[in-house]
């Protein structure tokens, strides 16, 4: 699958992620020769193979590869203008715009109200990732609720044990308790067992 980006974002593109997604890859082939920008920077050097083809007979050399996650699909990001030169009849479906965050809501009105483009249609990148943030700290919330639940459980499932233990000892401390040693000094003498234990 082919992206295409304008070749003054072409730079921006690649760090940002255009083809937008965890187990996929994205190649940075821009054409800067063919189409005369300049180099984008890459985020990793690229070691194998020297070059991607694009289409019949054009193969472009690899400026950057970078992790595209959540997209298992391999995609090429080229200039708008080579890929117009080599895909004529291919129309452009799909488009990434980065713009200020103030303006986010006022280009989704203009381009529902002026240009008929359908709410669906349209992803907010930044309101995606502060829904997956805030889901992802709710994970953390349930975690710690199951840490408590957990300990609370172990907790009863010791007192029952060591309640279980000073029943069974009874008869052992009542001869003890007969030669004059009081109820609070088998009790601390008790508790010091069960922390021993």
């Amino acid at each position: 699958m082919i992206g295409t980006v304008p070749p003054e974002a072409a730079a921006g593109a690649a760090a940002a992620g255009a083809a937008g997604a965890a187990s996929g890859f994205g190649v940075s082939a821009l054409g800067a020769a063919a189409a005369g920008a300049a180099e984008a920077p890459s985020l990793m050097t690229p070691r194998t193979a020297p070059g991607v083809t694009v289409a019949p007979g054009v193969t472009l050399p690899v400026l950057g590869i970078y992790g595209d996650y959540g997209n298992p699909v391999g995609q090429v990001i080229l200039t708008e203008a080579l890929f117009r030169r080599l895909f004529p009849d291919t129309p452009a479906l799909r488009f990434g715009l980065r713009v200020d965050p103030a303006g986010v809501d006022a280009l989704r009105a203009a381009l529902r109200d002026g240009a008929g483009v359908p709410e669906g249609a349209m992803i907010d990148q930044a309101a995606i990732k502060a829904l997956s943030l805030s889901v992802f700290e709710r994970t953390f919330t349930v975690t710690t609720a199951l840490n408590i639940l957990t300990l609370a459980v172990a907790g009863f499932a010791i007192l029952m044990s060591l309640l279980t233990l000073a029943a069974m000892r009874l008869p052992q401390l009542a001869p003890v308790w007969a030669l004059g040693l009081t109820r609070a000094r088998l009790a601390v003498l008790d508790l010091v067992r069960a922390v021993v234990l």
